[in-house]
């Protein structure tokens, strides 16, 4: 009898979409399914309700395998909606060196045809199966700036890391657990994950990965931004896998108006979350209503947050203003324009105007503010400005040339897929 190895990785949070996942893998597929679920911290009471799918189905088992994550990703940063449990697919083959071949999953997603086709491609020499990114009408300045960002070869087709196929004994010879934690150390410490998992694993597998078909990961929410009609068609009647991928808005327990909701609700019967999903729904929809009348939250990036104001759907943001604290006539402001690198020459062109006896006011963006970046020039006469990329121009473009003693823009070169060009007047 078959038997198909499935991973899920999961934290308290989504222990109910573990089941749900489940729940729909078990219903269309007629192998025998062993589950693991690399388990961030769920609770007791949570992982009986996912064993009592057995009330339903007969054809699986099921290990949780706990995985701390202190121990293993300390270090390495979240997103504002997955935490640092979606690392551990990084461990699968060490975790279960025994197990040939794998398939690993997101649980935000259902299967709505038996998965054996997928288990039984064929990798050839391939570590790692996943399916490109096809949202490139949506996206196309995003998988620039990461290629660019990651410094991944022009011609790699980014993959999106919500369902890999993985050759276990391939990984584990070449010793990929070890080299993609370091690799994610270093990016991270560089201050260089956006998309954390997806661009460690991007930037380690850099052309050296098996294409998969589309039909492994369809994202309902964007078929209609990249195809025409009779291709979204084509695609949805093919799906495997939907994949409900982003944010709040995007996922069905908040949204049964998002495409293809209903393929994810009809799964939850078949599992002990039903009054869970039900409250998360509720809870969600309420607390949309009071946000849409009234709401602060911090936005964009993590140095220096910006305060957004909701009011009736009306949106007021704080302005950014280049601050001196001191004369302008004596002020020299520093502008470094790159997002991402460059930002290391600036002590220094501010130390040169510090000697020439100005005061000094530099402009960057905070992913080039990184801790540290100053420690060795600590001046009263020093002011720092971090300032978010899409702020920066209009900041910039407030200054009182006329009062001050200059600007100095520290890098000038055009690259296309640096979004943080400018065209200086």
């Amino acid at each position: 009898m078959c038997k198909i190895p499935v991973f899920m990785a999961s934290d308290e949070n989504f222990a109910p979409f573990v089941a749900i996942t489940m729940a729909s893998i078990l219903k269309n597929t007629s192998s025998f399914v062993e589950f693991y679920v690399l388990d961030s911290g769920i609770s007791k009471k949570n992982k009986q309700k996912i064993i009592n799918l057995n009330k339903f189905f007969k054809n699986f088992s099921i290990e949780f395998i706990e995985v701390d994550t202190d121990k293993y990703f300390k270090n390495l940063p979240e997103m504002e909606y997955i935490s640092k449990s979606m690392y551990s697919r990084l461990l699968i083959p060490v975790l279960k060196p025994k197990l040939e071949k794998v398939i690993y999953t997101d649980v935000d997603v259902v299967f709505i045809k038996d998965i054996k086709e997928l288990y039984e491609t064929d990798l050839d020499d391939f570590v790692v199966g996943a399916v490109s990114s096809y949202r490139f009408k949506e996206c196309e300045k995003e998988y620039l700036e990461a290629k660019h960002r990651l410094k991944i070869s022009a011609n790699h087709k980014q993959f999106m890391s919500g369902l890999l196929l993985i050759n276990c004994k391939k990984w584990n010879s070449l010793n990929h657990t070890d080299r993609l934690l370091k690799l994610a150390s270093e990016l991270s410490d560089n201050n260089l994950l956006k998309l954390c998992d997806q661009d460690v694993l991007n930037k380690y597998f850099d052309n050296n990965y098996m294409p998969l078909d589309k039909k492994y990961s369809i994202i309902p929410k964007c078929l209609e931004l990249n195809f025409d009609n009779n291709e979204v068609e084509t695609l949805l009647n093919d799906a495997v896998v939907l994949h409900f991928t982003g944010g709040e808005l995007s996922k069905p327990w908040n949204n049964k108006k998002q495409k293809s909701a209903q393929d994810w609700w009809k799964y939850v019967k078949y599992t002990e979350f039903k009054k869970d999903i039900n409250k998360i729904y509720n809870n969600y929809n309420k607390g949309r209503f009071i946000k849409s009348v009234f709401s602060i939250k911090n936005i964009r990036n993590k140095l220096k947050k910006i305060k957004q104001i909701c009011i009736c759907g009306i949106k007021f943001r704080n302005k950014y203003k280049i601050k001196t604290n001191f004369s302008n006539k004596d002020t020299f402001v520093i502008w470094e324009p790159c997002i991402f690198s460059h930002g290391e020459v600036v002590p220094g062109y501010a130390k040169y105007l510090l000697d020439l006896g100005y005061n000094v006011s530099v402009v960057i963006n905070p992913n080039q503010a990184k801790d540290g970046l100053f420690c060795r020039l600590q001046d009263k006469r020093l002011y720092i400005n971090n300032i978010p990329m899409e702020y920066i121009w209009s900041a910039i473009s407030k200054l009182d040339f006329s009062n001050i003693k200059g600007l100095l823009i520290t890098t000038g070169r055009k690259e296309s897929d640096d979004s943080s060009n400018y065209n200086y007047k």
